[in-house]
């Protein structure tokens, strides 16, 4: 099997043509093991098919292991693709070299070279103010599979319920289109995490969802759909009401959050496989630790 080729049954990095009408897989690739491996692969090696870089193994290794910049540095958590190609640059400038462009390796392979669609920082804007961005925005598309029913989870036993149902849902849900991630430091203390949207028209009112998961466990990262990583959740909670463009609310409160760094996941929810949203959604976040209700915003990660 040819790393390089792109078409091999089973390894294609591009989407299916017929995932639903939001089709749309730019920056995909961070969210592909094969676009990753491919990327890593032209980094090394000295094949410039479409990109002009080679022998670069020891800035792979520097990102990987420095705890000065690189990902063992104590602040810096959650890793991906995005992260490092970010990590790598900081590294480099904190290390006074220039970093030659790897621009075409993101390109090639539908990648990004940041952390904009997996654990983009957020932090409270002191002022009380929205986000000077405006609001965030999800347009979900259908989900990939088209025979496995989705079910609410019962009130009852939370763990027993969330992996009979991440067995099903995670595994197939659209890592891009359907689920945002973002990365929070908390301080210690209550904290009550507030999500607000609306789906301005369509067929469907989009039902987005909370879940809130703690960086680590014995120093390991954490992991999307296990229960032992998980903080709260609202999924199931409550659906849509009203007519499009009312504002829906999910909520989270934990009395004591402990001190420490953490993944807020936004999801779309599917009740069936025929349901298709594929319209805009606007959301905003909001954080309150005991001083009033604060905007969770994206912010430059203290480099």
């Amino acid at each position: 099997m040819s790393l390089e080729d792109q078409t091999s049954s089973g390894i294609i990095d591009k989407p299916c043509t017929s995932c639903g009408p939001n089709n749309s897989h730019t920056p995909e690739g961070n969210f592909r093991e094969f676009a990753i491996t491919r990327a890593l692969w032209d980094i090394v090696d000295s094949n410039n098919d479409s990109e002009t870089v080679s022998d670069a193994f020891d800035q792979i290794w520097a990102t990987i292991t420095s705890n000065v910049k690189g990902f063992n540095e104590n602040k810096f958590k959650f890793n991906s693709m995005g992260a490092f190609y970010e990590r790598r640059d900081a590294l480099m400038t904190a290390s006074s070299q220039s970093p030659a462009s790897w621009s075409t390796i993101v390109s090639l392979h539908d990648q990004v070279a940041d952390r904009s669609n997996y654990g983009l920082w957020v932090t409270p804007k002191s002022d009380g103010l929205s986000c000077s961005g405006g609001v965030y925005s999800t347009t979900p598309t259908d989900r990939l599979s088209n025979n496995i029913k989705i079910s609410a989870l019962s009130a009852g036993s939370q763990a027993d319920s969330y992996i009979a149902y991440s067995t099903n849902f995670f595994a197939y849900t659209n890592l891009l289109n359907n689920n945002d991630f973002y990365h929070y430091y908390h301080g210690g203390g209550p904290a009550t995490l507030t999500l607000t949207y609306q789906t301005a028209s369509g067929t469907t009112n989009a039902d987005l969802d909370l879940y809130l998961y703690k960086y680590s466990i014995d120093g390991q990262s954490y992991v999307i759909g296990d229960p032992d990583y998980l903080i709260n959740y609202t999924q199931g909670v409550t659906v849509p009401s009203g007519a499009f463009g009312s504002g829906q609310t999910e909520s989270l409160a934990i009395t004591d959050l402990p001190a420490g760094h953490y993944m807020i996941h936004i999801n779309t929810y599917y009740d069936s496989p025929s349901d298709e949203f594929n319209n805009q959604t606007n959301y905003e976040l909001k954080i309150n630790t005991g001083s009033g209700d604060k905007y969770l915003c994206p912010s430059t990660f203290p480099n």
